[in-house]
């Protein structure tokens, strides 16, 4: 990541101007980057003419419905595949985890995932991070075995980017440091050849329908676990579930021979 490009760019308005032109139109990230350039220039005084609320675009529910129906989340037997076509590098590791935990993209540059050493099920996403401390949990625990994950080896971009990390902990992660982390991620990872639409996010719903679907986990404790609140996990991300996925779990939950017995009519004489 170029830190000394970033630093040099937001002091200027065209370069304030493609920093937040290189995040997706219409979206969160966006939204995000508006506000705290806005907020950046507000406080320094400087007189630039920008409009943060036309560059900011639109980013509401409305939003998310239209891309969740334009859109299909891969199946998770799909995304298990994806884990063998994968190059044989630290990266494909970096994906496992992504598919078990669910994390932003940026996340695995901040990710302690010492606790799956010492046996434990879950990762930890430190305090000083746009979410703040949380506790990461999987949907699948046994995949973390399966795919060999508590002693895996990691990329070293990412290795030494947390132990400079760990050794400065009070630095807070901005949106834009955010930004550029995620897209390292995601370059690396490409994909976008292994099913259609190949977005990095794609996991992080996965993760979200399992949840909701596979494996319920109460809103609560998902929302924590992806560090979001319980509204935007409700309005946002559970949209991305299909109303094939929530057929599919009605299915299971009618076939289920000791789901509880509707009680029965008493016999009038």
């Amino acid at each position: 990541m170029n830190t000394e490009k970033s630093q040099n760019l937001i002091l200027t308005r065209d370069g304030i101007i493609e920093v937040i032109e290189a995040t997706e139109e219409n979206s969160a990230a966006r939204q995000r980057a508006c506000k705290h350039f806005k907020n950046f220039v507000d406080y320094t005084g400087l007189q630039f003419d920008i409009d943060f609320e036309k560059l900011g675009g639109n980013y509401s529910n409305r939003t998310v419905d239209q891309k969740a129906k334009s859109i299909i989340i891969p199946s998770d037997e799909r995304l298990v595949e994806v884990i063998d076509e994968l190059p044989d590098d630290p990266w494909k590791n970096i994906y496992k985890v992504g598919l078990i935990y669910g994390l932003r993209n940026h996340e695995h540059f901040f990710a302690d995932r010492t606790p799956l050493k010492e046996g434990k099920d879950y990762i930890l996403i430190p305090e000083h991070t746009k979410t703040g401390f949380r506790y990461c949990y999987p949907n699948y625990p046994e995949w973390l075995d399966e795919f060999e994950l508590r002693q895996a080896q990691f990329p070293e971009e990412i290795e030494d980017f947390r132990k400079q990390y760990e050794q400065a902990p009070q630095r807070t992660s901005d949106s834009v440091e955010s930004t550029e982390l995620g897209k390292i991620v995601s370059g690396k990872l490409k994909l976008h050849k292994y099913f259609p639409g190949g977005r990095y996010y794609f996991l992080r719903y996965a993760w979200v329908r399992r949840s909701t679907i596979d494996n319920p986990m109460g809103e609560e404790e998902a929302s924590n676990s992806l560090g979001h609140s319980v509204q935007t996990h409700r309005n946002i991300y559970r949209r991305w579930i299909s109303v094939e996925d929530f057929r599919r779990s009605y299915e299971r939950f009618r076939n289920n021979p000791v789901r509880a017995a509707a009680p029965k009519r008493s016999k009038r004489n």
